[in-house]
């Protein structure tokens, strides 16, 4: 190691750690010119040093202790670029490096790279140019970085697992393509619409609740079975949706104005020829039914078996006893 002949200084000999020159604790012991190291235990990150020349005092290399890894590393910034003992000099392997003041969840993982930590095929960590860590999570949400020209936004991520969605960095995040991702109260594409209020979930159904989201009355179907009134819209614009609100899913119409409003075989309640405190919004009911609600009348049609579509002949006093009566052919 570079003593004088038949010099040998076992005190100062080969690579100790510790703050100072004095402080001995750890150091190599030397038997026969060969260096070895003591066991004894030492902090990530304390300065290292190897002494060597005339008294040991010639030549003094420093780095950096990796207690992971048992050796002394030398540094550039955050990446260890080699490592020394007491046999000698290594070249490094160029990775984020705790000891060299990296982020721990970067430490031995080259900088300027993602990282799937959670074992679930997509990335969750990236590690940037001065290996700091940008972990995936609830509290990034929607945040972005660039790695290799690509951008990647954290996503909640329901692609791997529905039953066990996570959050990972995505470079084409998306909603719309599994139900789950239009109702689990996230923006998984990032592009500031959540949920229903998403266009990409326009016409999806959660299975287990029959909530359909839509963004216009056009994307509703079908009847309400309690009150027999059509679906329509509730979205913030009363020019696509009849019903004004924040939800953007589909609910039955609260109220009728006309028969087209009403499941087929009801009819809507309102009749503006009726005095004024009969004209406001209706309900749906049985076509045939009568109302009493300003007069006894029939809705729509008189029912099927007051009148026969078939050779029935209305007389003038049919007509005068009852003048809903109609004849279709």
């Amino acid at each position: 190691m570079g003593y004088a002949a038949g010099q040998y200084y076992e005190a100062y000999c080969g690579t100790y750690r510790g703050d100072s020159d004095t402080d001995l604790t750890g150091t190599c012991s030397c038997s026969n010119l060969e260096a070895k190291w003591y066991t004894s235990p030492s902090y990530n990150g304390q300065i290292c040093k190897r002494r060597s020349g005339w008294f040991c005092d010639v030549n003094i290399k420093e780095g950096y202790w990796d207690s992971y890894d048992s050796k002394c590393v030398v540094c550039s910034g955050p990446v260890e670029t080699g490592y020394f003992d007491c046999n000698g000099d290594y070249i490094g392997d160029y990775k984020c490096e705790s000891a060299c003041g990296a982020n721990p969840a970067c430490d031995e993982k080259l900088p300027n790279g993602m990282y799937d930590t959670d074992g679930d095929v997509y990335f969750d960590l990236y590690c940037d140019s001065n290996c700091y860590a940008y972990k995936c999570s609830a509290s990034t949400e929607c945040s972005s970085v660039v790695s290799d020209g690509n951008t990647y936004k954290c996503s909640y991520n329901y692609y791997y697992s529905t039953s066990s969605p996570r959050y990972d960095w995505l470079i084409f995040p998306s909603e719309g393509s599994l139900w789950q991702s239009c109702f689990d109260n996230h923006d998984n594409d990032c592009d500031g619409y959540k949920d229903c209020a998403d266009p990409d979930c326009k016409g999806v159904q959660n299975p287990n609740t029959g909530v359909i989201c839509c963004q216009s009355d056009s994307d509703c179907v079908g009847y309400d079975p309690t009150t027999h009134t059509k679906y329509v819209c509730e979205c913030p614009d009363s020019n696509k949706c009849n019903i004004t609100g924040d939800s953007y899913t589909c609910k039955p119409l609260p109220h009728c104005y006309t028969n087209i409003d009403c499941e087929g075989g009801w009819c809507c309640d309102r009749d503006p020829s009726l005095p004024e405190e009969c004209k406001g919004k209706g309900s749906c009911v049985k076509k045939g039914s009568t109302t009493t609600k300003c007069n006894n009348r029939y809705l729509c049609d008189p029912p099927n078996e007051l009148v026969s579509f078939s050779n029935k002949k209305v007389s003038l006093l049919d007509l005068l006893i009852n003048p809903f009566f109609r004849v279709f052919s």
